[in-house]
């Protein structure tokens, strides 16, 4: 009898610990990133806004537009530091060879499993230059 009840425990206690090891194995490890543009003078969110992800101001790291919503979303594989810039192109209605642009700049970290939310602000002054976004 006191075999059987050790035997039992015993399964009973591997059981235990083997659901717990697989349960950790399925740990969500990725770093989720919301970004919301909005403009400084509106505070409305700002749709086709570009959005730059980098750590070090060369690098592209994750590059898009916002939604409807004024929401770029994506996820990273590891915890980081990033800047995010934002960007909105205008053309001049009276010569449209000339490209102007607005644009927010934040810095924000990931962290492991969990959905960082950051709001850019894009700034009112107009910067006149080169729409093209990868070269900022």
């Amino acid at each position: 009898m006191k075999k059987k009840r050790s035997l039992l425990f015993g399964i009973l206690l591997i059981s235990v610990l083997s659901t717990t090891l697989l349960a950790s194995c399925d740990k969500d490890t990725w770093c989720y990133l919301e970004v919301t543009v909005k403009d400084i003078e509106t505070q409305q969110p700002v749709e086709g806004a570009w959005v730059k992800i980098d750590m070090d101001g060369s690098t592209i790291n994750d590059l898009g537009q916002t939604n409807s919503s004024g929401t770029y979303a994506t996820k990273f594989a590891a915890p980081a530091i990033f800047n995010v810039t934002s960007r909105l192109d205008f053309v001049d209605t009276v010569n449209p060879t000339i490209k102007f642009y607005r644009e927010g700049i934040k810095s924000i970290r990931l962290k492991e499993g969990e959905t960082v939310e950051a709001t850019v602000i894009i700034e009112s002054d107009r910067i006149r230059g080169n729409a093209d976004f990868t070269e900022i």
